[in-house]
Parts: C-alpha cells; structure tokens; sequence
C-alpha cells in the first residue's frame, strides 16, 4: 500500500501505512503566501493520509490578511490539524484503531526542494507537530 500524493505541487510520500498499533494517519499542510495578487490573501492547503490513502482535503483562500509567509504557514496548520481532528473523531466513532501520535507536517516551498524522495521519506526540513 502507499502511494504518492501532490499538494501544492509538491510530491508527498505516504510511504508505509499499517502498524501493530493501527493505521497510521497523518497531515500534510502548505500555503501559498499572498497568492491573491489582488487581495494578497494567501491560499492553505491539507490533506489528511489513513493508512496511505488521502481521506480530507481542503484548499482555500484564509480568511485574514497575513503579513507574512510564517503566519500564513501556522493558519495553513491549523486548518490542517482542524481536519486531522475531525478525522480522529470519525475513526474513534467507528472504531478503527490508529497509531498515536497522529503527525502534522507543515512545509514552505523552499524546504520542500530539500524532501527526499526514497521510499522510507525523510521530512528532514519539514515543522512538524503531533496530535
């Protein structure tokens, strides 16, 4: 299992997929700062992998003006995390296991230039947080 999924542009390994402790679910978050070259609002990206396969996803403008690309990075992470959430809860309610802790990584344009590419793939640039 596993596969291969593209945000922003940016190839995204989902790599291994089921442990002993259950399926793995991870977040993967991005923003496009001021991509709006009218408003200059920027534009967040998620997508929410169970067991390497992408379940949520969501691309929209922010809401707020942002004045740099470090914050509109932290909003693009929590739309992240808000959908991370929902997807735990949905999984809980159902009764499927998942490993803990559930990881969301965060990522800009330049540090996904340094991602590797193998198949057990380093996040060695990424900010990550865990759930």
């Amino acid at each position: 299992m596993g596969g291969d999924v593209t945000i922003n542009n940016t190839l995204v390994k989902t790599g291994g997929t089921v442990t002993t402790n259950g399926v793995r679910v991870s977040c993967y978050t991005d923003a496009d700062y001021a991509a709006n070259k009218a408003t200059r609002k920027s534009i967040s990206s998620a997508i929410v992998i169970v067991g390497g396969m992408p379940v949520a996803w969501q691309v929209k403008q922010q809401s707020s003006l942002v004045l740099s690309t470090a914050k509109a990075e932290f909003v693009a992470a929590a739309v992240g995390v808000n959908e991370l959430l929902g997807v735990r809860n949905l999984l809980e309610e159902v009764g499927v296991q998942f490993e803990l802790p559930m990881k969301a990584l965060a990522t800009t344009k330049l540090q996904s230039s340094n991602w590797r590419t193998s198949k057990n793939t380093s996040m060695s640039r990424s900010s990550s947080c865990e759930t």
